[in-house]
């Protein structure tokens, strides 16, 4: 599951001055849909990824994505881990 270095963005648009709805108008998509992969809430899609990568000159892909290692976020980090609670 590829998931976006919101911080790494967030650091971006702070020195470029942008805000989330100037993000998205440089992007050409909707503030919305930006909105949602910033907050985790979507996985960025090829467009986001190919567009983001584009305006965001000096940034590379491995600076902006990463692969999650724990598809399945409804597990607890010790369930993850392969722990259980039996003190």
């Amino acid at each position: 599951m590829l998931k976006l270095n919101v911080e790494k963005l967030r650091a971006y648009m702070e020195i470029k001055s942008w805000s989330e709805r100037e993000l998205a108008r440089r992007m050409g998509l909707s503030h919305s849909a930006v909105n949602r992969v910033l907050r985790g809430e979507r996985e960025p899609g090829r467009k986001f990824i190919d567009r983001v990568l584009l305006i965001c000159q000096g940034l590379t892909f491995y600076d902006l994505f990463y692969q999650n290692p724990f598809p399945n976020d409804n597990i607890n980090f010790t369930q993850k881990l392969g722990y259980s609670k039996s003190y």
